[in-house]
């Protein structure tokens, strides 16, 4: 929190110290500038993506200008490891070049076959997240059972940002640890030693891929450093910003609020920072049912936008308000049935009688606002076109029966 005690003079004065003359802040905003075609397709912290691109790249058979060579290099690094049984020698006189790569075959991230060099390697890629339950143990119990891969010899290697062991010692036995910093530095070496025989395509794919790997997914990256940097140079600065920075949930509920509001056959209701509702102007409702609380009178079924805390889920739905009890869930049943939904349970606050797709926001995508507007724009539109209308008149029919 940004210190109380500043005059406002002090900190506009913090503020135009942090934007003046600031070599590294500058340097940051160019490395995030800089085009990278990785970054345009929000890949940074996607693990599938991730997963898709190591595969293609370790195949000696895929066409990117590596051969076999990023791959001796990297299995010549996982063979050192105690756990392993195949050796650095093994690695460099045995011929990979018909080996295959399968990216979630069985759920494993990266499975690489070697027929002639009769060699498994299963690469389980943790970029965020942390394993789950036994997943290490299944996955190599599968690969050991496998009839078709039978006197294989097999490797397994554990993939995360910091080159941390897996959690279970048992796992670890088996599993031995590698990191995106040691992908970084075999892929940069097989792109320097190989580059004269590359294609302009493939040398702009490699080395925009180890581009994003040392700016972005790196622990000690050159982001990171600069960040790190900044922070502790103009902390009091970048506190006031963080205290004044935008409210991503209040701006889309802003934005859907507007979009509601230039439809001429809805009326708004009563609405807050996270929830937003509106009725149909052909919906009537019956003075005989009354709501207990005033958001809900007298129109006692809305849809309902509900944003969550960090917006990342945007959820659409018919909701019936707090009528008595009996009616409530008559109301949600009636809705349920005439709009073919799937049935809710019975012990809701406010039952929900029907419900549109959700819109999800991929945060390790990194979506920006103009993308962000556009998503919204899509999923609001879609509603309108093809759902208001035809809901909002069976809603229109179950109103006039229930007393």
């Amino acid at each position: 929190m940004p210190d109380t005690a500043l005059t406002p003079d002090e900190q506009k004065r913090l503020l135009e110290n942090f934007v003046f003359s600031n070599d590294d802040l500058e340097r940051l905003e160019a490395l995030s500038a800089g085009f990278n075609i990785f970054d345009a397709i929000g890949m940074k912290h996607q693990e599938i993506r991730h997963s898709r691109t190591l595969s293609f790249l370790l195949g000696p058979q895929n066409g990117h200008g590596l051969s076999q060579y990023f791959l001796k290099r990297v299995l010549k690094t996982i063979a050192l490891e105690p756990q392993n049984a195949v050796s650095v020698v093994d690695v460099d006189v045995a011929n990979f070049a018909d080996a295959e790569t399968r990216c979630e075959w069985n759920s494993i991230d990266i499975l690489i076959i070697c027929p002639t060099a009769k060699l498994i390697v299963a690469i389980e890629n943790k970029l965020l997240a942390d394993e789950h339950s036994d997943q290490l143990t299944r996955y190599k119990r599968v690969l050991d059972d496998h009839p078709e891969w039978a006197g294989y010899r097999r490797l397994f290697a554990f993939l995360t940002v910091d080159g941390r062991s897996p959690a279970k010692a048992e796992d670890g036995a088996h599993w031995c640890n590698i990191s995106y910093a040691m992908i970084a530095d075999e892929l940069g070496a097989s792109h320097k030693a190989l580059l004269g025989n590359m294609g302009i395509d493939q040398d702009v794919l490699i080395r925009h891929y180890v581009d994003l790997l040392r700016r972005s997914v790196l622990e000690d990256s050159e982001v990171a450093k600069l960040a790190r940097k900044i922070y502790q140079a103009h902390k009091g600065a970048l506190d006031i910003i963080f205290e004044h920075r935008p409210d991503l949930r209040l701006e889309i509920r802003d934005y859907l609020q507007k979009k509601i509001e230039t439809q001429s056959n809805v009326d708004i209701g009563m609405c807050s920072s996270r929830i937003l509702r509106f009725t149909h102007k052909d919906w009537r409702f019956q003075e005989t049912i009354e709501a207990e609380t005033l958001e809900f009178k007298p129109k006692y079924v809305n849809f309902e936008i509900e944003i969550d805390a960090k917006a990342t889920r945007v959820r659409l739905e018919l909701v019936v308000g707090d009528v008595p009890e009996a009616k409530r869930f008559q109301l949600r049943d009636s809705f349920q049935e005439a709009l073919g939904s799937k049935k809710k349970r019975s012990s809701d606050t406010y039952p929900r009688g029907w419900e549109y797709r959700d819109l999800r926001r991929d945060m390790a995508a990194d979506i920006d606002s103009n993308q962000l507007l556009i998503k919204i724009d899509n999923w609001w539109s879609s509603f309108v076109t093809d759902h208001l209308e035809l809901v909002s008149s069976k809603v229109a029919e179950v109103l006039k029966t229930v007393r």
